[in-house]
């Protein structure tokens, strides 16, 4: 190998004494015309015919078509992804081609700008039409998607045709360094707007806090420096590998390094006779410029129609905005590499898989991220680090995962040394636990409401989307991010609407008026409208209860929540009753710990840790008495633990008074009919019975009139033997004559709630159900004159939107359930009445 010297020149290739007096002009032709090189028709001919995969440009003109034309959401955004994805592989086999002539320098350069240009494209492009939310998913689902689904498969592969793969576990362990570095930056942001008052929101910004704006000054600052300094990261450890220890980070094949910096590595094989893998010119330097700048150009385009499509994508087809960032995006712009990660594994070349999975994914941590962050600075958008809290737990358990595995302490290597990493090694089983990790975050709807009137469905998913769904037309309404967590219990109230999540918060909504257009026509975006917050408040939600809504009249209400404070000092839960709208909490802490023991429970066991609250109902008692007073009215509070209990308590203090840690409230009685935790409770519209389900094959069923004294509490609770195991939601009729459970199984269960017989089973879903809920019953009336929901007859207009009584009272017999496979079911029930 020659030696270099100061006059030696500083790109690789560039040096030709021949042409170094010759005038730029003569210089600029010899270079345009690629002399010794590759004819612009040659170069072209195998840039767009160089393999099969490219027959995916014929999406281009498509998406351009589609685009122009307005054609459906669907697909616009189905022409555009898959233009996008030959593009993205496009990209990189121009920057290989320029890097053959420009040197090892300058080629390792452009990789590093153009590696995950498409990423850096579309998230700009996101970024200016105000899709925060899109961006920040889009980014963790590259990062997740490279470390998690293309590492798994790729050791997974690898496994099956070697039992145990080799890398460079010192170059392994430089890599998960650095994403552990990265992973913790991006998850501080998130844990200071959780834990101070400097990450409130401040409400100037315009953008609501469910798309990712308005976050406070405090939050801005401490993104936007994190930004900074990972840039300052990102830059110093391109120049580590380029000047320094590059022999530290040496791989056991040739030619193999970092996926976006392989060029700063000049490889010298131990055999001088081994062929390294050298990138063979097919293309013109020019041509290979005019071909990079042109696809980007057009990326550019795509990438904007995508984006302008996935709003209105996202409602119609009812696909959360988050599945779309975290699973479909990063498709887009990784598919090629992923398919050759997998390929190398199957070689046995692992260096190049982790390599192009977590180099690739420290490149979006690094520096796409940060970029965009400054980017939305300097365009006016409010682009932070704080990803929802979900969001965050999922990207360190995966990068700690990571860590985990490759970088793992070898028995014989560490003999009592802290600093003994094993000799990289893989297997099948390790890429099978990356995949379950992948699998394991999942979207699933998680409850469902429908209007008192029946003209509304409101759906909720666990990446807090809501969606208002007309029952008539069964067409959307209304779609908007409510919150930034799993959905625990929706609400109509009015003419509002409440939310409740676990991002540990309360919103109130004030509902969005409804265009009959919207009715008779397929929705467009231009006709959704988009509820507005009336105000919000803070609740604890460490837990998977909803709230309980008692509502009065003058848009007055009493909301039951788990108590702000976390009772697990006590290992009981408590629970905050709250005044709407005042926000005034006139109850703190019913449960307190000292009063449990006082009362046993049915059976005669007691005992004081029931862990926390699953599910709690807000009543007034049912008074047999038909003169009893308003102003004596019984408020109870039934609540549901952890523990398989119920517990049922009345308030003995005035109405109206504020009380503290459990006083004013006593135990009317308690009950434990499962042995493990209660997954859901559904009390009776006229509140005489309740009943609850667990993951045994139980059913209890609970007498709310029954008053403490009843001989032996025999009265109170009683047990159903089911012969299904495993249930997850469970609904009661408005007649409290029929119950629907919903298993894990998928299938929704009906039984008679007297008897427990079972009446039917309704099948539909592949997997478990998150909640079921029937619809309101109405009285038909005595002709069959067509009606139309509320509206008064007076005002009948002849329109279509009109429903006959029978459609009403089919209505009147719906059962809704979804599913973690994000699905709702609608079901027509009959009347279950007996026939003489």
């Amino acid at each position: 190998m020659s030696a270099y010297t100061e006059s030696s020149p500083l790109l690789e290739n560039g040096h030709h004494p021949d042409t170094t007096n010759l005038p730029f002009t003569s210089r600029a032709a010899s270079f345009m015309k690629g002399e010794g090189e590759p004819s612009w028709a040659e170069s072209f001919k195998f840039f767009i015919f160089g393999t099969w995969f490219n027959v995916l440009l014929l999406f281009i003109p498509l998406s351009f078509v589609s685009h122009f034309l307005n054609w459906d959401a669907g697909l616009r955004f189905l022409f555009s992804f898959m233009a996008i994805v030959p593009l993205a592989k496009l990209l990189g086999e121009a920057t290989d081609q320029m890097s053959v002539k420009l040197g090892d320098t300058v080629s390792g350069l452009l990789n590093a700008s153009f590696g995950n240009a498409v990423e850096i494209i579309v998230g700009i492009a996101a970024l200016l039409n105000g899709e925060l939310r899109i961006v920040q998913t889009s980014m963790l689902g590259s990062i997740l998607s490279n470390i998690l689904l293309v590492l798994g498969c790729s050791f997974f592969a690898g496994g099956l045709y070697q039992s145990e793969g080799k890398f460079n576990s010192t170059g392994a362990q430089t890599y998960a360094s650095l994403m552990t570095l990265t992973g913790i930056a991006l998850v501080i942001p998130a844990a200071y707007a959780s834990t101070t008052d400097g990450g409130l929101p401040w409400h100037g910004c315009g953008i609501s806090d469910e798309e990712g704006g308005c976050p406070s000054p405090g939050l801005l600052i401490i993104s936007r420096g994190t930004a900074m300094l990972l840039l300052v990261v990102y830059g110093a450890y391109i120049w580590f590998q380029a000047c320094f220890n590059v022999f530290l980070l040496q791989s056991t094949q040739p030619r193999v390094q970092l996926k976006s910096h392989a060029q700063f590595f000049r490889f010298v094989p131990e055999n001088p006779e081994e062929d390294p893998e050298e990138t063979v010119p097919r293309m013109s330097t020019a041509a290979a410029g005019v071909a990079l700048l042109s696809v980007t150009v057009i990326v550019a385009f795509c990438a904007e129609f995508l984006v302008a499509s996935i709003e209105e994508t996202a409602v119609r087809y009812h696909i959360p905005k988050a599945f779309i960032g975290v699973v479909l995006l990063p498709i887009v712009g990784n598919a090629a590499e992923h398919v050759t990660a997998v390929w190398m594994a199957m070689k046995n070349k692992y260096e190049l898989t982790i390599a192009i999975c977590v180099g690739s994914s420290i490149q979006i941590a690094c520096f796409v991220v940060p970029l965009l962050v400054i980017v939305g600075w300097m365009v006016g958008q409010p682009l932070t680090l704080k990803f929802a809290n979900f969001e965050t737990v999922v990207l360190f358990v995966s990068v700690l995962l990571v860590n985990l595995l490759i970088m793992s302490v070898s028995p014989s290597q560490s003999k009592l040394k802290l600093t003994g990493f094993r000799d990289g090694k893989s297997n099948y089983m390790e890429g099978l636990m990356l995949l379950v990790l992948y699998f394991v975050i999942a979207l699933a709807l998680s409850t469902l409401f429908i209007s008192t009137d029946n003209e509304r469905l409101y759906s909720g998913d666990s990446a807090g989307q809501v969606i208002i769904t007309s029952t008539r037309s069964l067409r959307p309404l209304a779609s908007w991010e409510a919150h930034t967590d799993s959905l625990l219990g929706i609400e109509e109230w009015g003419s509002q609407i409440i939310t409740h999540a676990r991002d540990n918060k309360l919103h109130v909504w004030a509902r969005p008026e409804e265009s009959t257009s919207i009715r008779q026509e397929p929705a467009t975006l231009p006709d959704l409208s988009t509820p507005t917050i009336c105000y919000s408040m803070d609740v604890n939600a460490l837990n998977y209860c909803r709230f309980s809504l008692l509502g009065g009249s003058k848009q007055e209400g009493l909301l039951a929540v788990p108590n702000l404070v976390e009772s697990a000092l006590y290992e009981i839960g408590q629970a905050d009753i709250w005044l709407l709208p005042s926000r005034q909490r006139l109850h703190a802490a019913i449960g307190d710990p000292l009063d449990t023991a006082k009362t046993p429970f049915s059976d005669g066991r007691s005992g004081s840790k029931t862990g926390i609250i699953m599910s709690m109902h807000l009543f007034y008692a049912a008074s047999s008495a038909p003169s009893s007073s308003t102003s004596a009215r019984e408020l109870r509070l039934l609540c549901a633990y952890e523990d398989g209990g119920v517990v049922l308590r009345e308030r003995t203090a005035p109405e109206n008074t504020q009380t503290i840690e459990g006083r004013g409230w006593e135990v009317v009685w308690k009950s434990k009919l499962h042995v493990e935790s209660v997954m859901a409770m559904a009390v009776s519209l006229d509140c005489t019975f309740a009943l609850t389900i667990s993951a045994d094959h139980l059913v209890g069923r609970y007498d709310l009139l029954t008053q403490e004294g009843a001989s032996g509490f025999t009265s109170i609770g009683t047990t159903f033997k089911t012969k299904h195991p495993g249930n997850g939601a469970i609904a009661i009729r408005g007649d409290g004559r029929v119950c629907a459970v919903g298993g894990w199984d998928g299938k929704v269960r009906l039984y008679s709630t007297k008897t427990f017989k079972l009446l039917g089973t309704l099948v539909h879903h592949k997997q478990g159900c998150r909640a079921v809920t029937f619809a309101s019953l109405v009285d038909p009336p005595s002709d069959n004159t067509p009606l139309r929901g509320d509206i008064n007859e007076d005002n009948y207009s002849g329109d279509e939107d009109e429903m006959t009584v029978e459609e009403k009272c089919a209505r009147a017999r719906w059962l809704v359930a979804s599913s973690t496979d994000g699905k709702v079911s609608i079901w027509t029930l009959m009347n279950f009445e007996k026939t003489s």
